[in-house]
């Protein structure tokens, strides 16, 4: 994609691994149309992106799509509870789909589906240990697409990243904020690490 003049390079670098787990998951994998510019929005499901710090849901139709950012038993046993009791679509971002949710939701009417954004590169990718990914054509053909679209949704400013810290330290500053993370730290914001 080409980085829009009103969004500074820190700003957009903090763009890429999200809008393409955004895409890869809502349109690729929950198969609603492509976003666009010149139709209207149609109706569309009622969906949560559960990122653990939820404290209430309030809609008024049963949530029908689930996105679950943390992918644990915990979260996976919330989302099982407040997908729609007629059925609906989770999808976990981390491989494979948690037990709990399975044994809870083994339904019919119940979609329960993960993946992992490299595999919109179409190469073949292996994790020592973990697991081995065959390249993806369909998923490399659908990463093509959604550039396009996903580029004009930033030129537009329909897309906004989150607010962004930059901080210094390069690949060392990376580390620290790795282990920040993990201790439950920032939340609400990306960190970009400058390499100056």
């Amino acid at each position: 994609m080409h980085k829009p003049e009103y969004l500074s390079c820190e700003k957009a670098a903090s763009l890429s691994v999200g809008l393409a787990t955004v895409a890869q998951v809502l349109y690729a994998i929950m198969k609603p149309p492509l976003p666009s510019l010149d139709i209207p929005a149609n109706s569309s499901p009622t969906l949560l992106v559960y990122g653990g710090s939820s404290a209430t849901e309030a809609v008024g139709a049963p949530i029908t799509h689930i996105v679950d950012c943390l992918g644990n038993e915990e979260s996976a046993t919330f989302c099982s509870k407040i997908l729609a009791p007629a059925g609906g679509h989770y999808h976990s971002i981390k491989v494979p789909v948690p037990e709990p949710f399975k044994r809870l939701r083994p339904e019919e009417s119940v979609v329960a589906t993960t993946a992992l954004g490299y595999t919109m590169f179409g190469e073949r990718f292996e994790f020592p240990g973990v697991a081995e990914l065959p390249a993806d054509p369909v998923m490399e053909e659908f990463a093509k697409k959604w550039v396009l679209v996903g580029e004009k949704l930033v030129q537009t400013g329909q897309i906004q990243p989150h607010p962004v810290e930059i901080r210094g330290g390069g690949l060392v500053g990376v580390l620290e904020g790795l282990r920040e993370i993990r201790t439950q730290g920032p939340r609400g914001k990306k960190i970009v690490y400058s390499q100056e």
